[in-house]
């Protein structure tokens, strides 16, 4: 039965400016707040006992720096994939993704980026909020993700809550 764990980035400073690419804000860092939020959510993680079987995080800075505070908690005992292709994707691409998992692992955590991970959990995900569900068969099945019941963890909340079904 997979588990999955959708985390949206942490808090990140204004986009920058770059002179190759105005558009790229791929270097963007966390603010202070984001660090600590992104720490709250290990925190978070290692007092419920979960350890992802694999973590995919997107490749930009924020994302990078938001699995480096988590894994400061949880420690580093993980099949880490870092995805450019995870990099403001759409959603279709996100669920290929997760679909692509080995069957040896049962969990997940996906690190990314707006609007695909509200998208795919059906509830707004703010900075450092986490969406979680699981189902029965395997990871293939998250075509399916619209049936699923997805639970939602603000930043700050110490519980999921139901999304919907």
């Amino acid at each position: 039965m997979p588990n999955l764990y959708l985390l949206r980035h942490a808090k990140a400073e204004e986009p920058l400016k770059h002179a190759f690419n105005e558009d790229d804000d791929r270097n963007r860092h966390l603010t202070k707040g984001g660090l600590k939020d992104a720490d709250r959510v290990g925190e978070w993680f290692a007092s419920k006992g979960i350890k992802p079987g694999v973590v995919l995080v997107s490749d930009s800075q924020r994302t990078m720096e938001t699995w480096q505070k988590l894994s400061d908690r949880l420690g580093d005992q993980f099949a880490v994939r870092v995805s450019q292709s995870l990099y403001n994707a759409a959603p279709e691409l996100v669920l290929e993704q997760i679909s692509s998992i080995s069957s040896s692992f049962t969990s997940c955590l996906l690190i990314g980026h707006n609007p695909a991970l509200s998208e795919i959990a059906g509830a707004s995900l703010r900075p450092a909020s986490l969406a979680y569900c699981e189902w029965k068969g395997d990871w293939k099945d998250i075509e399916r993700y619209r049936e699923f019941r997805w639970k939602v963890k603000d930043r700050k909340s110490t519980r999921l809550n139901s999304s919907h079904t």
